[in-house]
């Protein structure tokens, strides 16, 4: 629970402070976003030209060749739809809907193929048959009659590659039973030499068959012979069929399962269950079906999808039952014919089994070849082509109405790039702002209290001196009732808050560089805190560029210059009262040659012990900590240290490297002052000014 909570805590502080950069770059913002606007919506009128998408679909399954070698040919439903996405994209078929555009009197289109494969889009849905090709441009009817075009010519491209396709199937098996009839006649010579050479052999086998047909009792060894013989040619021939048979699956099994279980159904119809090959072909139809009138992410759609995958497993087993079958029949014959082997070794000539085995492979020579010749016979190859499904369009193109991106959309769609421009452009400002703006900054990289910021002060400033006022950078004495003034009195508070143990008895103001108000935060701050009725002393110790006694207008002479040089005693050093009760100050004196060294004696050591009992408070200015090492001295001397930080201009490194510097002397720091923030800024720290009073 405290997880969530500080997580919650986190989020809402970080949509603030994005809410805070906005609102503080927000004239910014609003510039960028107007003109990055302006700019897009103008482009959208007067120069974007809608575009427009004709579409059509189409079902692929274009039929291929299969030869085999010593078995049928076969034609089947095997297609790569990948290798059809890519001849639609090709150079033939823009070439081709390119002159088919030109040459029709209807159309009268001259536009080129590169053109035309530009405006082709062709993409295969969900990995199925259908293929969506598309055509986009900025002229509707450009667009319809160019998809019109690309379909007419993949149509007449595939109708050539059919043609092809049965010219080579005529090819192959002519080939095949040429090869076929030359494999006989090697066979048929090689047997009539055999029974040439070997004639008194030939008519004992003769004899001793006819024997064993009629069933004699009295057998021979004569008649034994070739009814072994027999049978394990009967086996040998069985094995070979099975063999082959094993073979011409496995090769089939090689294009797809579907194809092997329909070649094992034809053979051994009691082998496999062909049902299967039914069902699978009833989903395909119905996945197509619904492709067509609903989404490929459809419910549906990804059931029957499901089904389909299922379908061809059951396939993929049944084929894997038979072979497995197959091969423990092939195995078992083997067996069988391994141990008739035996007995014809001991018992049977040679030359018998020779023989036998010639005329086998003569008769198995003779059947492969009766097949090919039946193929060829029967089968009528462009009817059965024209029978095979090849394409066919689910979805014809039509005149698009709509372009695919109105320019309302454009419209909404520059008003989102704007807001995007404008948001990176602050970020960007942002983030390449080097200065610190807010207190959240300086309590992040100085890790410090903040103990007030303090507004802008130029404007009273430069209204002070119109008027020719002598105090000009003494604003809480010429505006008490100000926010600048509510603001010091926020700074007297929150150090009486450290001071609460009375142990705070002096401490520096200081910078990191020139110019960032350290002297007017002290000037001001010593008048509220006198104001308040405790007595403070404030010490110029600015040895370089002095500038207390410019703002309560007094004389620069006998100061601590002066008496850290020996000129002036400790009792006789001049403290100048102003016409503040309970403030004084010291003036820094004439500017020395080594004011660093000055301040490293015990003479201001005894100043401030002396100033300490003296009086409740002890303030010090002193030099910018990155210019000098004045205040590191000084810091050290003191209880403790405030760094006045300028908004907008100290820069994040400066600030650190002041604190880093500070804290290596052992200086105690109090906390930082973030100075002239822009009205507006950081204003949950000090309330608005007509809050407290109607002063401007």
């Amino acid at each position: 629970m405290a997880l969530n909570l500080n997580l919650e805590k986190d989020i809402e502080r970080s949509l603030r402070d994005y809410w805070e950069i906005l609102y503080k770059r927000r004239f910014v913002f609003i510039v960028v976003f107007l003109a990055s606007f302006i700019i897009t919506a103008l482009l959208v009128i007067f120069v974007v030209r809608v575009k427009y998408k004709a579409t059509a679909m189409i079902i692929i399954a274009p039929p291929s060749v299969q030869v085999v070698k010593d078995k049928e040919v076969s034609i089947r439903e095997s297609y790569d739809v990948t290798n059809e996405v890519h001849a639609i994209q090709g150079d033939i078929i823009a070439a081709k809907a390119s002159s088919y555009l030109k040459n029709n009197n209807e159309h009268n289109l001259n536009i080129l193929p590169g053109e035309i494969k530009a405006m082709l889009g062709v993409s295969n849905k969900l990995k199925t048959d259908i293929i969506e090709i598309s055509a986009i441009s900025h002229d509707r009817y450009k667009t319809f009659f160019v998809l019109k075009a690309i379909i007419a010519a993949y149509i007449d491209d595939a109708k050539e590659r059919r043609d092809k396709m049965v010219k080579d199937l005529y090819t192959a098996l002519s080939n095949q039973l040429e090869q076929k009839r030359k494999e006989i006649e090697i066979a048929e010579n090689a047997l009539t030499k055999f029974l040439l050479d070997n004639e008194i052999i030939a008519s004992a086998l003769e004899v001793g068959t006819s024997e064993i047909e009629t069933g004699a009792a009295d057998k021979n060894e004569l008649t034994k012979e070739p009814q072994i013989n027999e049978k394990y040619l009967l086996l040998k021939s069985q094995k070979m069929d099975k063999e082959a048979f094993l073979e011409e699956i496995k090769n089939y099994r090689k294009q797809d399962d579907i194809t092997a279980l329909a070649v094992i159904a034809k053979r051994e119809p009691n082998m496999v269950d062909l049902t299967l090959r039914d069902a699978l072909y009833e989903k395909e139809r119905e996945l197509v079906k619904l492709l067509v009138t609903q989404s490929e992410l459809h419910p549906d759609a990804i059931a029957v999808k499901g089904e389909v995958e299922e379908a061809k497993k059951k396939i993929t087993f049944e084929v894997d039952r038979a072979i497995q079958s197959l091969e423990i029949s092939i195995k078992s014959l083997g067996v069988e014919e391994g141990k008739l082997r035996k007995i014809i070794d001991v018992g049977l000539s040679n030359k018998m089994v020779e023989y036998n085995t010639l005329k086998r492979d003569l008769e198995v020579k003779k059947s492969v070849y009766a097949n090919f010749l039946n193929e060829l016979q029967v089968i009528n190859v462009a009817d059965k082509l024209q029978d095979v499904p090849f394409l066919r369009i689910i979805r014809e193109p039509l005149l698009p109405t709509e372009p695919q991106v109105s320019k309302p959309m454009y419209l909404l769609l520059a008003l989102i790039f704007s807001f995007t421009i404008s948001g990176s452009v602050i970020l960007v400002l942002e983030n390449i702002n080097i200065s610190i703006e807010r207190v959240e900054e300086v309590e992040e990289i100085l890790d410090i209290e903040v103990l007030a910021t303090v507004p802008s002060w130029k404007k009273r400033q430069e209204v002070a001196k119109e008027e020719g006022a002598v105090d000009v950078g003494l604003v809480v004495s010429r505006h008490p009732r100000s926010v600048i003034s509510e603001a010091f009195r926020m700074l007297k508070n929150n150090i009486r808050f450290i001071n609460a143990d009375k142990k705070l008895k002096s401490f520096v103001v200081t910078s990191a560089n020139p110019q960032e108000g350290k002297s007017f935060i002290c000037s001001n701050l010593a008048i509220i805190m006198a104001a308040a009725g405790e007595k403070i002393v404030l010490i110029d110790a600015d040895l370089r560029r002095p500038s207390i006694h410019k703002y309560f207008n007094v004389e620069n002479k006998n100061g601590l210059s002066d008496y850290l040089l020996g000129e002036v005693t400790l009792d006789s050093i001049k403290t100048h009262d102003t016409k503040f009760e309970n403030l004084k100050i010291i003036p820094s004196g004439h500017i020395p040659q080594n004011p660093n060294e000055i301040l490293g004696t015990r003479k201001i050591n005894e100043l401030i012990e002396k100033l300490n009992k003296e009086n409740n408070i002890v303030i010090i200015d002193s030099p910018p900590v990155l210019a000098v090492s004045d205040s590191m001295v000084l810091s050290a001397k003191t209880d403790g240290t405030i760094l006045v930080i300028l908004a907008n201009n100290t820069t994040k490194h400066s600030a650190a490297r002041a604190k880093l510097l500070l804290k290596n002397t052992g200086s105690n720091m109090l906390g930082g002052i973030l100075n002239g923030v822009e009205s507006g800024r950081d204003g949950y720290y000090y309330c608005n000014h007509e809050y407290y009073t109607n002063e401007k």
